[in-house]
């Protein structure tokens, strides 16, 4: 498909009302992806060696938080609850429990935000030195970003 200008992609909207509205936000999205990917140069997968790296940190560090909330679901299906559901964690060893909690909550929910934070630096790095223009590589940096924010919102807000 030719990459239409933005005067074009709307005149043809009034010959595509006929058809169903989510069709045409459709149509008019992809003729806009399609114009944006020619005349930028955009992909979708990073092509430098840190852009690679910082795209795959971002897949370990959301693979770590659904490994967390699978431990997390898996122990709270231990608990035991009361009437008032009020749940507690099954009677054991205090220092056993600890020590299952710091495994199995905190080291993989660090790893997480380690993860996070270092690909959000190192895909900042890609797009401005390197030049690499990959969406992924963008929703890398976002990801990045918002990560940066989480760890400053804990500090500035404490609970």
């Amino acid at each position: 498909m030719k990459c239409e200008t933005f005067e074009k992609s709307f005149s043809n909207i009034s010959r595509a009302r006929e058809r169903e509205a989510s069709y045409l936000n459709i149509y008019i999205l992809h003729n806009l992806i399609n114009c944006i990917m020619k005349l930028k140069d955009i992909y979708f997968m990073p092509k430098t060696k840190i852009g690679k790296i910082s795209f795959w940190l971002v897949i370990a560090g959301v693979l770590f938080i659904i490994l967390m909330n699978i431990i997390v679901g898996q122990m709270q299906k231990n608990d035991i609850c009361n009437a008032e559901d009020i749940c507690q964690p099954a009677p054991g060893d205090w220092e056993a429990n600890q020590t299952f909690v710091l495994i199995t909550n905190i080291i993989p929910s660090l790893l997480a935000m380690g993860c996070i934070l270092i690909a959000g630096i190192t895909s900042i790095v890609a797009i401005i030195k390197y030049k690499d223009r990959a969406i992924f590589l963008f929703i890398s940096a976002l990801i990045g970003l918002l990560g940066i924010l989480f760890v400053i919102g804990e500090f500035a807000v404490p609970h």
